[in-house]
């Protein structure tokens, strides 16, 4: 369904803006994407612009870039791995030095033994460095509660979703303005084609009055009126060359030229069919891109308000470790003197392993007392509900202009219908007479001149009437994202064609 506006536009388009009758087209038609040569067919102008403008190319980044983002969404946090160190001395530890002094001796001595005896012990202090640290090596992993994750996939494949449909709400637009540009160029060529028919024919007037003059037959201020209109007509040849480059400067733009490469545009404007009553054609705007995003839309933004309840449940971080420390030795020296005369001694204590290893395990859960994520969840609230009247004014619009377009078509249906069917015979009918009753004398150039300007201003209205109608059939089917007038049989022989 996302593509079928585009589809739909493309064939429907490529049928009613056919060849024109006795003119082959381009060299380079079974190359749509390229042209060559002098002309460029609606179909070549439709893969140019899909294939080289720059919009449409930055919506293929920017779908990449969602998709990654959605890549993003399902990865897991990665753990954390710490070193700890403790008890990194700055400089070695001091000695502990103790003494012991007592008077007199042994009891069994008594008096008669020494005096007193001494005692110094020392043991030495903690080394420099890292030889008496404990160190900790521990990995931290984040578990995730609540579902954060699985929300957060669904928030990004809904990110994914709405870019998609935003592409596709470009793509159908740009095809509707590269058929509308189509349909300008081709009626400004039109135009030209009309204008210089009205320049010859003002010349050969011109001249057959010339010729009645030096025959006598009418005043010579009748030759300076048909050499005043000659050069009007002239004039008005000029514009519309100019009115034509526009219009094919207009379509290169379509696809990213700043000028166009092409001489002319192949196709012609088919007569107006009647549409379907506008109330049908309101039924069928759910295909509209403009409205169908908004199913994703809101989908994306109820994701968002489950991710944000999701946030209210804090996460689980668990730690595994291993701690090591190592055990330190005594060195212990004591001498001095006692009864039995001077002493000394040493004592030393090492350990068969010279590091304590034991595990660490940590379980850290922050308690959601005052933070609970309410604020957000609120605001994802508040942002969900606008969704829908978001999406109200959206088909709001949508109607509001298919009926604008509508309108504008049928009317021009209606001009071409009565342009066609009676002002055009009978203009073309007067001017036949009337410029034969001239030659005849019975008619002034006045005359004339006024029932000429009249059946080119009819032929006018009418090559206008088509080219407006044929635009609001285009806005038409981009604001249904369907066929407006049903025409199934010829998109099927558009596509066998292809």
């Amino acid at each position: 369904m996302r593509r079928r506006c585009a589809v739909i536009i493309m064939a429907w388009l490529t049928c009613t803006v056919g060849h024109g009758a006795g003119v082959a087209p381009p060299s380079a038609a079974g190359a749509p994407a390229m042209y060559r040569g002098d002309g460029l067919t609606l179909r070549q102008a439709l893969a140019l612009a899909l294939e080289r403008h720059p919009e449409l190319k930055a919506f293929a980044w920017h779908i990449r870039a969602a998709e990654a983002r959605h890549l993003q969404a399902g990865l897991w946090p990665n753990p954390e791995l710490s070193l700890e160190v403790e008890g990194m001395r700055w400089r070695a530890g001091p000695e502990s030095r103790t003494r012991t002094a007592r008077l007199g001796g042994p009891p069994e001595r008594g008096l008669a033994g020494p005096l007193g005896e001494f005692e110094m012990e020392i043991e030495e202090g903690a080394d420099s460095g890292l030889r008496e640290s404990t160190f900790t090596l521990r990995l931290d992993q984040v578990i995730e509660l609540g579902g954060k994750r699985a929300e957060r996939i669904r928030l990004a494949a809904g990110d994914v979703e709405t870019v998609r449909w935003d592409y596709e709400v470009a793509r159908a637009r740009l095809l509707t303005e590269v058929g509308k540009a189509f349909v300008e160029a081709l009626a400004a060529q039109e135009r030209l084609a009309i204008r210089r028919e009205l320049a010859a024919l003002a010349t050969e007037v011109r001249d057959s009055t010339a010729a009645r003059v030096e025959a006598g037959q009418i005043a010579a201020l009748e030759l300076r009126k048909a050499e005043i209109e000659r050069s009007s007509a002239r004039i008005a040849v000029q514009r519309a060359e100019r009115d034509l480059e526009a219009a094919r400067a207009r379509l290169a733009s379509t696809w990213g030229d700043t000028e166009a490469a092409f001489g002319r545009v192949f196709g012609r404007l088919e007569a107006p069919e009647p549409l379907s009553p506008l109330e049908v054609l309101k039924e069928r705007t759910a295909g509209n891109p403009d409205l169908a995003r908004w199913v994703s839309e809101v989908a994306r933004r109820r994701a968002a308000v489950g991710l944000e309840k999701a946030r209210r449940v804090p996460d689980l971080t668990v730690s595994l470790g291993l701690q090591a420390q190592p055990l330190r030795g005594h060195d212990v020296r004591s001498y001095g003197f006692g009864p039995e005369g001077p002493f000394f001694s040493r004592s030393r204590s090492s350990f068969e392993d010279g590091w304590d290893a034991s595990l660490v395990l940590e379980l850290s859960l922050p308690l959601p007392l005052f933070n609970r994520n309410q604020g957000s969840i609120r605001a994802a609230e508040h942002v969900a509900t606008a969704a829908g009247e978001e999406r109200r004014a959206a088909e709001v619009t949508v109607l509001a202009a298919l009926t604008a377009w509508y309108h504008a078509a049928m009317a021009a249906y209606e001009a071409f219908g009565a342009l066609d069917a009676d002002m055009l015979p009978n203009a073309a009918r007067t001017f036949e007479l009337t410029q034969r009753g001239f030659r005849q004398g019975k008619f002034s150039y006045l005359e004339v001149l006024d029932a000429q300007r009249t059946l080119f201003e009819v032929r006018t209205q009418l090559l206008e009437a088509q080219a407006e109608f044929q635009q609001g059939v285009m806005e038409v089917e981009r604001l249904l994202g369907e066929s407006a007038q049903g025409r199934e049989a010829d998109i099927s022989a558009s596509k066998q064609e292809e």
